[in-house]
């Protein structure tokens, strides 16, 4: 195994679609009534270009040609690339999610997600620096990928003299990952979903 680690570019796109789809949004998600299973494809687009609106660092880890983990990040204050057209393009992936019943639902849980990490961020006084969108292939974890990526996007912070940074988990992702990585937890919110509840957390760590 040869990891290689490298700027994210538009070729990658595809590939970091396929893993976030692979990783989160898996056949149950947003299960219908009907057992008719929804585009998950457009789901994964949508948040492909959220958080490429949002971020001002990207990297890629490649086994040859396997895409086997990638990291979105964010330090206050710095310039984020082709903001806009991301931002529009997500637009345009949220007017196509209008037009079916599962799109719908996606759209409203998004929202609710948004502004539960709204709530938790108002707690946050600190410097604005964010682990925005973080996967490793399952294949590929515990061989210190992502322990690599997140060094990379200190290293990174550090640069630019930033002291800390934050990122958004819950109840239903691997959040014991981050406190082995000595990240603390600042805040929590508990929110009901049908027959049950859901953690949501802000993890911080010094830097």
């Amino acid at each position: 195994m040869n990891i290689e680690y490298k700027n994210i570019t538009k070729k990658d796109y595809k590939k970091i679609k396929n893993l976030i789809q692979n990783a989160w949004f898996t056949d149950d998600y947003l299960e219908t009534k009907n057992n008719k299973k929804p585009n998950l494809k457009v789901y994964a687009t949508g948040y492909l270009y959220h958080h490429l609106s949002t971020s001002s660092y990207t990297i890629a880890a490649y086994d040859n040609e396997k895409l086997v983990g990638f990291l979105f990040g964010r330090a206050e204050g710095a310039k984020i690339k082709k903001c806009f057209i991301n931002k529009f393009k997500q637009f345009l992936v949220g007017i196509r999610m209008l037009f079916t019943k599962i799109g719908r639902r996606g759209l409203k849980v998004y929202f609710k997600e948004k502004k539960i990490d709204d709530s938790l961020l108002n707690e946050y006084d600190k410097e604005k620096n964010e682990i925005c969108l973080f996967i490793v292939d399952e294949a590929y974890r515990k061989k210190g990928i992502g322990s690599t990526l997140e060094e990379y996007f200190i290293a990174y912070l550090k640069n630019l003299n930033k002291h800390n940074l934050f990122l958004y988990t819950d109840s239903y992702s691997n959040f014991n990952y981050y406190e082995k990585r000595n990240y603390k937890r600042h805040s929590t919110r508990i929110v009901q979903y049908d027959n049950e509840n859901a953690e949501y957390y802000i993890y911080i760590k010094e830097i």
